[in-house]
């Protein structure tokens, strides 16, 4: 899930403590992120490592029929820096896989998930959670890279309150990137 605010120029710097802060989080969200990936890659089911390219930026672990035949389980860390909002998170969804026609390399996916974050802005520091549909496409190029495109929408909740914006809120993404079979 993504942060939904407008930012201006005009909100002041990320104070230093907070930016440590945030650096140790984004450290713990990464390690967590490998942990996770190398526990999934080490079960028969593994199956792609990929790279995001949007809103937000990141990496992503997907275990193709991960939980039945054409539903995959995709695990995702990111980072979406904007202006001097800095958001840091996890994210799991499950979604359905479907090849379009009787093209077996394109295929649609869909589904839904949810996400912990941290946002970092002006000092001041909140924590989210949130739940998303998320929507996509993909095209397999070879049998070992694949590309996609994906939106999501969703409701989040953030504690403090971050340029403006806290409680519950509506939040966005999308990213194009390319996966590699493992």
């Amino acid at each position: 899930g993504r942060f939904l605010t407008i930012y201006t120029p005009y909100t002041a710097n990320i104070s230093k403590k907070h930016l440590t802060c945030l650096e140790e989080y984004m450290k713990k969200t990464l390690l967590l992120t490998a942990f996770t990936v190398a526990a999934l890659s080490s079960s028969a089911l593994a199956d792609s490592f990929g790279i995001r390219l949007g809103a937000p930026l990141g990496v992503q672990y997907t275990v193709d029929n991960g939980l039945g035949r054409g539903q995959d389980l995709r695990i995702s860390g990111y980072v979406s820096p904007f202006f001097n909002v800095l958001i840091a998170g996890v994210q799991g969804d499950l979604l359905v896989d479907r090849p379009l026609g009787d093209n077996r390399d394109f295929s649609l996916f869909y589904g839904g998930g949810a996400h912990f974050n941290i946002v970092s802005s002006s000092g001041v520091s909140a924590f989210g959670l949130g739940i998303q549909g998320t929507g996509g496409i993909s095209y397999r190029l070879d049998s070992s890279i694949s590309l996609f495109a994906d939106v999501s929408l969703g409701l989040d909740y953030y504690t403090g309150n971050i340029a403006g914006y806290s409680g519950i809120g509506p939040s966005y993404g999308g990213a194009i990137g390319i996966n590699f079979r493992l």
